[in-house]
């Protein structure tokens, strides 16, 4: 995977933007907004080796969006569905910075231990001792 780098408008002008255009054209979404401060840190954990992959890589995926390069271009770019993409864009735009790399509830796997007995364990293990 590339480092990120922001993307660079194409030189000549005379030429109408195509669907193949790496920047904005008719079939791109809106650039997504940040401030100097969300792309800052978007930026700082762009570049990041100890954190989370998964957070890399929306971060890479939030930048181009404000660079208003197409979701599927970033989907292309960053290894992940263009679903994905619109899903990270929804996100930070109702949740900012707070909601990146968060995992929705009901994701990932299911406790093998159900709560009650987890809760049966803790309370047998701290009120007995052992034999």
């Amino acid at each position: 995977m590339r480092p990120y780098s922001a993307p660079t408008p194409p030189t000549d002008t005379s030429v109408e933007p195509s669907c193949s255009a790496f920047l904005c054209c008719e079939c791109a979404a809106k650039p997504l907004l940040l401030s100097a401060g969300e792309r800052k840190t978007l930026e700082k954990l762009a570049r990041a080796q100890s954190v989370p992959h998964r957070q890399v890589v929306q971060a890479r995926a939030l930048l181009l969006a404000g660079d208003g390069v197409a979701n599927t271009v970033i989907a292309e770019e960053v290894g992940v569905t263009v679903v994905t993409v619109r899903s990270w864009r929804q996100r930070f735009e109702t949740d900012g910075l707070a909601g990146l790399g968060k995992i929705w509830e009901g994701r990932g796997r299911k406790p093998s231990i159900g709560e009650e007995t987890i809760a049966e364990i803790v309370r047998l293990t701290t009120t007995t001792t052992p034999e």
